[in-house]
Order: C-alpha cells, then structure tokens, then sequence
C-alpha cells in the first residue's frame, strides 16, 4: 500500500517552531523528556519581584527606575538536546487489526519519529533513528544538518512501505539484543524514546535498560495503541481465526469470547505497561493510530 508522504502545513510549522525540544513543557508531560540534556549557556527568563535575601547583583535596575520598584532578571539554562527514536518494525507493528483496514501501528509510528524530527531540525538539535525487531537493524545516531535529516526521512518513507522483508528477522520484538546494541553504538548521553506495541516480553527491556540508564541515557515508552483493540468487534460465525501478532500463530476462539475478552485483555496490558514504566523512572507517551497526528503530538508539547 503507497502510503501518502508525511508533511507539515505550514501552520503546523509555524506550530512547532514556537515550541524548543529542550522546552520546560516537554521535559515533564507523562514522565518523558523529549530532550532537555544540560546545556553549557544560560538565558534570561523573565522578572520576578525582588523579596528580602535575593542576590541583589540580579536588580534589573533600569526596570527599577521606570517602575519604582525592585525586580530581579531570572535565567534558565538553555538546553541543547540529544534524542534517538528506536522504531519497532517488527511483524505486529505491521500487521493491521482486522477491521482497521490497512492501517498499521507501524505507519503511526512514523508519524511520531518523523514529526519529532521535524521539531528537531528546525532547533538544530541532534536526532537520530534506529529500527528493530529481533534484533537493531537500521542505525542513523544522532547528529544534525540537512543531510542527515534527509538520510532520515529516508529511512522513515523505508519502514513505512509495508513489504514482507526477512520474515525471520522482523517476526518478533527482541528488546534485550536491541538495546545490547544500542548501548554499544550511543555515545554521549542520549534520551531514548523506543516506539513500539510492547507485545513482546518486558523482562528483555528490564534487563537492558539499567545499563543504559546508568551511563546517562534516558528512556520513554511511546506505546503505539490500535483503538479498535479497545472495542473489538468480532466478524460474523461462531469463531475468530485469532493472529498472534509476534509469531503468527492462528488460533480459533469462539467469536462471543472474543469480543468480551480481548478489550478486557487489551485494557490490562496498557494498565501494567503503564505502571511497570512509571516504577522504574520511564517516561511514558500513548500513541493512537488513526487519530490525527499533529494534535496528538501537540498536546504532547503543552503538556495536556
């Protein structure tokens, strides 16, 4: 399927230059970051009423003199920001839900990893982009300038081309191979966002994030969510042929339990995937497919 090419109107450009990755709205929505790395420089923030201790080489005096009274200039740091977005193309992400058409977790995914590039090419900021599934496969590491960005979008329009590819490489999600790799190619101390459905076992993730963490990488969940998972509705006959999404398996499943349960089932998953993240100092995103993704990313940005 010829997907359409992902673009920005020039009012949803204008949108996301007003708001910077390293942005004070960005470090704290759902406890993810999209960037905030410390920076070397500061700037000036805003004036604040000058209260009894406050360091009074900060006195804006020329505000004082039109105003009669004391105000103090405020900094904050400016922040330069180092990001890679780790897409899972395995075959679950590819594969659509029945009913949904077409329509992919994987293509959503895209249109996450391309509108953060986007925000992250007009501040100059370094990003990159890596694929998996069993293990990484395509690896572009953070860096900037029209090139990369090109090479980038690239690799965006690759993965969004649904094609069988190697079926035995991209049939399951191996999250402890992928970050192995990961860890042995990022450098300097990068925030990770890993989009994925999170089907495969989590006890992979567990084990390779400590070290990522420790030697000062950041990690967000952006969990990529089929909404038709939530209120499925099961095809006419007695029974559903059910797909496993990382392995392929078929199963028959009574149609009536099919659609009490797998809402059920699809709502637990996101509930533990949730908690397990935020226990462990993950940040955490929702990711909807066939919702728009500009005001999704957006509210993103304003931390709503």
């Amino acid at each position: 399927m010829a997907l359409p090419p992902l673009t920005l109107t020039p009012a949803e450009e204008g949108a996301l230059r007003a708001f910077h990755p390293g942005g004070d709205r960005l470090s704290h929505h759902s406890g993810s970051r999209l960037g905030s790395r410390s920076g070397a420089s500061v700037e000036f923030h805003e004036h604040k009423a000058y209260e009894t201790g406050d360091d009074f080489r900060r006195v804006d005096w020329k505000v004082a003199a039109r105003t009669g009274r004391l105000f103090m200039k405020t900094y904050r740091e400016e922040r330069s920001v180092r990001a890679l977005a780790l897409v899972d193309v395995s075959r679950s992400m590819r594969l659509p839900f029945p009913g949904a058409g077409e329509r992919t977790r994987l293509e959503a995914a895209g249109a996450f990893a391309f509108l953060m590039e986007r925000l992250f090419f007009f501040h100059k900021e370094e990003i990159g982009m890596a694929s998996f599934a069993g293990r990484l496969l395509d690896w572009a590491p953070p860096e900037t300038g029209g090139a990369h960005h090109r090479r980038l979008g690239d690799l965006l329009e690759s993965w969004r081309s649904v094609s069988p590819g190697n079926e035995k490489v991209l049939r399951e999600s191996d999250f402890s191979r992928t970050l192995h790799g990961v860890g042995e190619r990022l450098g300097a101390p990068t925030d990770l966002y890993i989009l994925s459905d999170f089907y495969a076992e989590a006890s992979g993730l567990e084990a390779s994030m400590a070290p990522l963490m420790a030697r000062g990488h950041s990690l967000t969940l952006v969990c990529v969510l089929e909404p038709l998972e939530f209120s499925p509705q099961a095809p006419a006959g007695p029974e559903v042929v059910a797909v496993d999404g990382e392995t392929g398996q078929k199963e028959r499943v009574d149609s009536q339990v099919f659609r009490r349960g797998y809402g059920a089932a699809a709502e637990a998953h996101l509930a533990e995937l949730s908690a397990w993240a935020r226990q462990r100092g993950l940040g955490w995103l929702p990711w909807w497919a066939g919702r728009p993704s500009f005001p999704q990313f957006l509210s993103i940005l304003e931390g709503r």
